[in-house]
């Protein structure tokens, strides 16, 4: 694979772009080497009591992720959700979450979570959010 296009720097490790490597196609988020450190995707405008569909592929170790709530101030509401990740025999796993807005959230977060030693590596990609008509 060619190397990570560096997009920040940790601590420890890099954040950035593989453009040799995604699922479906040839560029993911990657985390190389990152000892504690995360991906944000901040979802704006949500409507308390809807429910949403949050789906992720990712691929490799120490991933972790979490879905949050914010109200209109920036403040956590409600409870955190965790992504879990199917078993997969390919190197892509998916994670699938439907989750209900608690009734002060004004945003919500998908935090997307790495702990890595030295020369590990964590890609992300696919990252889909949809607000879901339940009838």
């Amino acid at each position: 694979q060619p190397p990570v296009k560096k997009g920040g720097v940790a601590k420890k490790g890099v954040f950035g772009v593989d453009r040799g490597f995604g699922d479906g196609d040839r560029s993911s988020l990657c985390a190389e080497g990152v000892a504690a450190g995360c991906f944000l995707v901040n979802v704006k405008d949500v409507t308390p009591g809807d429910y949403y569909l949050v789906k992720v592929s990712a691929a490799g170790v120490g991933i972790r992720t979490v879905v949050s709530w914010r109200d209109n101030v920036g403040k956590y509401t409600g409870r955190n959700f965790h992504l879990s990740f199917s078993p997969s025999a390919g190197k892509w796993r998916m994670g699938r979450l439907l989750v209900r807005a608690p009734m002060k959230a004004a945003r919500m977060t998908l935090t997307m979570n790495v702990e890595l030693a030295e020369g590990e590596k964590a890609w992300f990609d696919n990252v889909e959010v949809y607000r879901m008509t339940l009838k």
